[in-house]
């Protein structure tokens, strides 16, 4: 069983705006009587079309589960480029800077740190209707 929850304003209707997302989502496990919530908010500003296919973006993560089963409970903040050649109907590539932390004191697997900063290139695809 599980919920999603997607909310989003701002964006395309100006050459240059700012906008901001959030995604939530709730899953219940029975078998392990667990209920793990993922919530992402974004916020960053739509490039100029066409003149400058680049804009910024900040994002910030949480995830956690009731009950502190899995290492997964932890906390990120990202901020990036996106960049945007075929302006908003192609594909999209992100550079972001990561930084986060694993939540509650769970044991961790061995040789994974508590704290990382990673750097994450992406390449996404969107269709805006």
């Amino acid at each position: 069983m599980g919920l999603n929850i997607i909310a989003s304003g701002g964006g395309a209707a100006k050459a240059q705006a700012a906008y901001g997302n959030f995604y939530g989502d709730g899953i219940y496990y029975s078998r392990y009587h667990d209920l793990q919530f993922y919530e992402q908010l974004e916020i960053g500003s739509t490039p100029p079309k066409e003149r400058h296919p680049v804009s910024v973006f900040a994002r910030a993560v949480l995830a956690l589960d009731t009950h502190p089963y899995f290492y997964g409970n932890y906390a990120e903040l990202t901020l990036g480029v996106r960049l945007t050649p075929f302006g908003l109907r192609g594909p999209a590539l992100e550079l972001g800077g990561v930084t986060g932390t694993y939540l509650r004191g769970n044991l961790l697997p061995i040789g994974v740190a508590k704290s990382y900063v990673d750097f994450r290139p992406t390449i996404s695809y969107g269709v805006n209707i």
